[in-house]
């Protein structure tokens, strides 16, 4: 929702923090995706072989099909996201900077019809 509010000729502030960002909005969409359709990529499914294989030190090569670990990651395949308290904060700051922008936005648009 982001990615289209952002593309609207009224929300340019939003725009320029949606695009400071994109990189980590992007990198927690493609976690999201992996986990609501992870079924999709479970051996013998269609999407199979998206699940890269990833391999250890001192261990054989093997496909994470999702997984959480003790330091606080989310993993699948050959990627993995930060899901600490601390990621979630910088993932909800974002949100607030975008909002308050597309708020203060909708405002301005509000005043100048009045």
């Amino acid at each position: 929702m982001m990615a289209v509010l952002s593309r609207q000729p009224e929300f340019k502030k939003a725009n320029i923090v949606f695009n400071s960002h994109r990189k980590i909005i992007e990198h927690y969409t493609n976690a999201r995706n992996t986990f609501e359709h992870f079924d999709e990529r479970l051996p013998g499914s269609k999407s199979s072989n998206r699940v890269k294989e990833v391999q250890s030190e001192g261990a054989g090569p093997r496909r994470i099909f999702r997984g959480v670990s003790q330091d606080g990651f989310y993993k699948h395949s050959d990627k993995q996201w930060d899901i600490k308290p601390s990621s979630l904060e910088k993932l909800t700051e974002i949100v607030d900077e975008f909002l308050t922008n597309i708020y203060e936005s909708v405002d301005l648009l509000i005043e100048q019809k009045s």
